[in-house]
């Protein structure tokens, strides 16, 4: 039974597999300054790297939107974006 356990956490192989079958992800963060994600457009595209290597081709901003503490709106939301569409060829 240990053995098992132990085979677990020391795999085989020299680097990572991320092969989990997982290509789309529905919450992060990644939109700059309108939460507690990203807080600048450089963040962002760290994190969106970050999501691709580990093999996500979809992903699906999720900002927080409350009132009182993330005054989000559509207008801001889509302003956030177009600030990552600005540095980075991304597809939408």
């Amino acid at each position: 039974m240990l053995q098992k356990i132990r085979s677990i956490f020391h795999s085989e192989k020299s680097t990572p597999s991320y092969e989990w079958g997982l290509e789309l992800d529905m919450h992060n963060h990644v939109l700059p300054g309108i939460d507690d994600g990203a807080k600048q457009v450089s963040d962002s595209l760290l994190l969106i790297q970050g999501l691709q290597d580990l093999g996500f081709i979809t992903i699906i901003p999720s900002p927080h939107i409350a009132s009182g503490l993330y005054a989000n709106s559509a207008a801001s939301i889509h302003e956030s974006w177009q600030s990552i569409l600005s540095q980075r060829s991304v597809t939408h």
